[in-house]
């Protein structure tokens, strides 16, 4: 979680890294597992929680990018809008 100290935004719980956590520990417990049907299923299910977390977590950056941008124009755009 980061907090901007000048407008005081807060971006929130970050998620897509809980998932990402969520999906190593689905992998590393159903490969104890014995059984190949078994640990291809979940092998399968953690890799696309850790393809959505990424991809999550990439929308959300831009999101946050966008809107860090919005409250805080570069320099460039501030002198051209002066």
């Amino acid at each position: 979680m980061q907090k901007c100290p000048k407008c005081g935004y807060d971006e929130g719980i970050d998620w897509p890294s809980g998932l990402l956590i969520a999906a190593f520990c689905l992998v590393s417990v159903v490969a104890g597992i014995s059984g190949p049907r078994i640990v291809q299923l979940g092998c399968g299910v953690g890799w696309f929680l850790f393809l959505a977390a990424i991809i999550w977590r990439s929308a959300r950056e831009d999101k946050n990018r966008v809107e860090h941008l919005k409250l805080h124009p570069p320099d460039a755009e501030r002198a051209k809008n002066s």
